[in-house]
């Protein structure tokens, strides 16, 4: 089994444009990545949690979008994401989350992430962030390969089931 950490997600489903190099690359791996899964058949796994993250992450990444637009027009911009849910422009934000949503349950199965221990989590946020810890601590116990390319998840602690992406050999570690 494979779970995808969200930022792979984000990558996949074009929530962004990738601009920078690294971003390019990133998307392209993300791509092969996917592309290799499926040919060999392998289960991907995914969580609430996650699914929930996703529709976090695509609201601050368009409304970033929105604001540039509404910069270019010589709109006043929006400060905060309860500002932003009050816009025309939202509206769209909600039909992208649900495509993303549909399409992330397309490839992957949703399953419980099972319990967790908050206090734990809290003792590591210096570490990485809520999520990461939830998902590494998932993937160990369930024996499930992640692949992610943020660095903090390593930091986590060494497994041979966390593979971050090395942008620098253009290949998962």
């Amino acid at each position: 089994m494979i779970f995808l950490d969200t930022c792979v997600w984000m990558e996949l489903l074009g929530v962004r444009t990738p601009v920078k190099t690294h971003e390019i690359k990133q998307a392209a791996a993300a791509s092969d990545l996917l592309q290799n899964i499926l040919i060999k058949k392998e289960k991907i796994v995914t969580c609430k949690e996650q699914l929930i993250e996703l529709v976090s992450a695509i609201e601050k990444v368009t409304m970033k979008t929105v604001n540039q637009e509404r910069k270019a027009n010589n709109l006043s911009r929006v400060g905060k994401l309860k500002e932003f849910r009050k816009l025309e422009e939202f509206q769209s934000t909600k039909r992208l989350c649900e495509t993303v949503i549909g399409d992330v349950k397309h490839f992957a199965e949703v399953s419980r992430i099972g319990e967790y221990d908050v206090g734990n989590i809290i003792q590591r946020l210096d570490l990485a962030d809520i999520n990461d810890c939830l998902y590494y601590d998932y993937c160990i116990r369930e024996n499930i390969e992640f692949y992610t390319f943020d660095s903090d998840v390593a930091r986590l602690g060494n497994s041979e089931k966390i593979h971050t992406y090395n942008a620098g050999e253009n290949r998962w570690i």
